[in-house]
């Protein structure tokens, strides 16, 4: 059985969940600011607040679920670092 591990792959994968991570919150940030110029009451308003209320969860969610996962891609990776350093060790 062959295990072929990238470790530019991994790196880049870590990162791109950052990014990610970053672009949804900064979208949703975005959205908020030009909903927020807005001027409107009664039952939209309320509606809309109780929609950003779950958005802004589920981005939090998201976050935590990417940032999760890439955490354990860095691990992994740094995992499979040093046991390579450390097989390469036993034929040196």
């Amino acid at each position: 059985m062959t295990i072929k591990v990238d470790y530019a792959v991994l790196e880049s994968s870590n990162q791109q969940m950052t990014a990610i991570a970053r672009t949804l919150d900064e979208k949703l940030d975005t959205l908020r600011t030009m909903l927020t110029r807005l001027q409107w009451e009664g039952e939209d308003r309320v509606a809309y607040q109780q929609h950003q209320a779950q958005w802004d969860t589920a981005v939090r969610d998201i976050n935590k679920i990417l940032n999760e996962i890439g955490g354990a891609v860095g691990i992994a990776r740094a995992n499979y670092v040093t046991t390579e350093m450390s097989n390469s060790k036993v034929w040196s």
